[in-house]
C-alpha cells in the first residue's frame, strides 16, 4: 500500500531587493538561518544531514529576498510500512548563490519514533552569482523544452515512415482500373497558371509555369495517384515527382503558352511508363531513412 503527501510549496521567480540602502552596498549578504528535517526510513544519517543543510541554505537565500525560479516540493512516501522522503527542487541555483557556509549549531533529537535533525548556519549570499545562475537555468529549461518538442516531432515522423513502408509492402500492384499496359508509355497532360510580381520577369514566370505544369501532369496521372494514395506527406510526394520529372519523361512538349496582364499560362504533354512510377515510389519509400523523412518534411504544410 502506498501513499504520498506533498509537503512543499512552489517558489516564484523574482528579485525582491528594493531598499535604497541595499542598492548602495555590495551585492553580498550574510544571513543566519536554521532548519529541521525528520529522517525517513530510507534515509542514511549523512543523507539526512545533507537534506537539513540544504533546507537551511534555501531559507537563507529566501530571507535575503531572492526567490528561485523552480518548484520546490517535499514528498513523503510510505510503502509497506517504510517511509521515504525526497525533494524535487534542484539545488544548483542555491549552490551558485552561496559563496560561504558556516555551521553555527547542529543537533539530533527524537521526534516520536523518528530521528529529527536541526542545523543553524551563517551563509554568505552573492546576488550577482545568483542572477547569473538564474539566467543559465532559464536558458537550460528553454533548451530542454525545445529538445522535447523535437523528440515528439521525430517520433511522429518515424511512425509515418513505418506506416509508409508497411503500406507499400502490402500494395505491390496497381489497381486494375488502369487501361494502359504497365510497361508501355502513356500520355500525361498538365497545365499551370501563375500571376507574377516584380522583380520577377515574364521569362522567369513562364519558366516557372512550365515546370509546375510538368509537375502537375505527373501528380495527376492515374498511375502516380494510385501508387501514392497512402502517402500524405506533401514534401515526400513532391520529392517523388521531382525524380520522375528529371529522368523518366519522354516526348515532353509545350502545347500552349500565353501571357496577359501579368498572368502566364502553360500546358504540357509528355509520356511516362506506369511501371517506372511504381518502381520509383517503392524504391524511394524503401530506401528512405528517418533522417531523410525529417529533412523532406521541414517544409510540410
Amino acid at each position: 500500500m502506498s501513499r504520498h503527501r506533498a509537503l512543499g510549496v512552489s517558489l516564484l521567480a523574482m528579485l525582491a531587493i528594493s531598499s535604497p540602502a541595499l542598492a548602495a552596498t555590495s551585492n553580498v549578504r550574510v544571513v543566519v538561518a536554521d532548519a529541521t528535517y525528520l529522517m525517513a526510513d530510507t534515509d542514511t544519517l549523512n543523507g539526512a544531514e545533507e537534506n537539513v543543510l540544504t533546507r537551511a541554505k534555501r531559507k537563507a537565500v529566501e530571507e535575503v529576498g531572492v526567490y528561485i525560479e523552480a518548484s520546490s516540493q517535499d514528498v513523503e512516501q510510505e510503502v509497506n510500512g517504510h517511509t521515504s522522503r525526497s525533494n524535487s527542487l534542484s539545488v544548483r541555483t542555491i549552490a551558485a548563490a552561496i559563496t560561504r557556509t558556516e555551521i553555527l549549531e547542529k543537533r539530533r533529537m527524537l521526534d516520536g519514533d523518528r530521528l529529527s535533525f536541526y542545523v543553524k548556519v551563517k551563509v554568505t549570499v552573492s546576488l550577482d552569482a545568483l542572477e547569473e545562475a538564474i539566467k543559465h537555468q532559464q536558458a537550460y529549461e528553454e533548451l530542454a523544452k525545445h529538445h522535447r518538442r523535437l523528440s515528439s516531432e521525430y517520433a511522429q515522423l518515424k511512425a509515418e515512415l513505418d506506416q509508409l513502408r508497411n503500406q507499400t509492402h502490402a500494395s505491390r500492384r496497381f489497381p486494375s482500373s488502369a487501361l494502359t499496359p504497365q510497361d508501355q508509355p502513356m500520355e500525361i497532360v498538365g497545365d499551370y497558371r501563375y500571376y507574377y510580381h516584380d522583380p520577377m520577369t515574364v521569362g522567369e514566370a513562364k519558366d516557372l509555369a512550365y515546370t509546375e505544369a510538368i509537375r502537375r501532369a505527373i501528380d495527376t496521372a492515374p498511375p502516380f495517384m494510385d501508387a501514392t494514395a497512402f502517402i500524405m506527406n506533401t514534401a515526400f510526394r513532391r520529392h517523388l515527382v521531382q525524380i520522375l520529372a528529371s529522368g523518366y519523361l519522354t516526348d515532353v512538349k509545350l502545347m500552349e503558352e500565353s501571357e496577359k496582364n501579368r498572368t502566364v499560362y502553360a500546358k504540357v504533354r509528355a509520356a511516362i511508363i506506369p511501371q517506372d512510377i511504381k518502381m520509383v515510389v517503392e524504391r524511394e519509400v524503401g530506401r528512405s531513412s528517418e533522417a531523410d523523412v525529417r529533412n523532406l518534411s521541414q517544409n510540410r504544410p
